[in-house]
């Protein structure tokens, strides 16, 4: 495997952009120290990977609420209470295991923002959704093993060689799955009202 490519960090990239400024206004400067300090905890978490054995980032836990709080800091917040926070790459499925290895091959931890997706809790509570996940698929209905034939099919050693192949991969089955635009075995159909 290539030597991975330098990390660099939200808070480098807010502090790249600043450094862009002509002429920093006092409301720039305050921007930056709200932004630095936001960016910041996520930062540690994704950085801590680099120091994770792959046994340690292949068993590590998965933790709905920790998910939800990396994807709110990343910007993507719970968009109704009537929403669950999906582990794209299941934490515990056995069918998983081959996609969490590579996720620990590429140093990606299980609660990262991008291995999550808002989705409405079951059928009934589409309707309360925005516009976006109105026709998402249920997250109390999605775990079964189609579900992760299909996302064996997209994310595996043959397909997914760099994090941003990953990245781009998790974005396409996130947007899939808040679309319901995913395969028929996929959607699941018990429990329909």
């Amino acid at each position: 495997m290539a030597a991975p490519a330098p990390f660099f960090s939200h808070v480098d990239r807010v502090l790249a952009d600043f450094a862009k400024k002509d002429k920093p206004t006092s409301a720039d400067f305050a921007a930056i120290q709200a932004l630095g300090v936001f960016y910041d905890k996520l930062d540690k978490y994704r950085i801590a990977a680099n120091n994770m054995a792959d046994s340690a980032l292949k068993s590590e836990g998965h933790n709905s609420t920790r998910l939800a709080r990396h994807m709110a800091l990343a910007g993507d917040c719970r968009p109704s209470e009537k929403c669950d926070c999906h582990a794209i790459i299941s934490g515990g499925h056995q069918k998983a295991i081959a996609a969490r290895a590579i996720m620990a091959w590429l140093k990606f931890r299980i609660d990262d923002p991008h291995n999550g997706a808002w989705l409405p809790r079951d059928w009934e509570d589409r309707r309360h959704m925005p516009a976006h996940l109105q026709n998402a698929v249920p997250h109390k209905r999605i775990h079964h093993d189609q579900y992760f034939n299909w996302l064996g099919n997209r994310i595996n050693w043959i397909t997914i060689t760099s994090a941003d192949q990953l990245v781009f991969t998790l974005h396409f089955i996130r947007r899939s799955l808040q679309q319901g635009s995913v395969p028929p075995a996929v959607m699941p159909q018990t429990g329909r009202v």
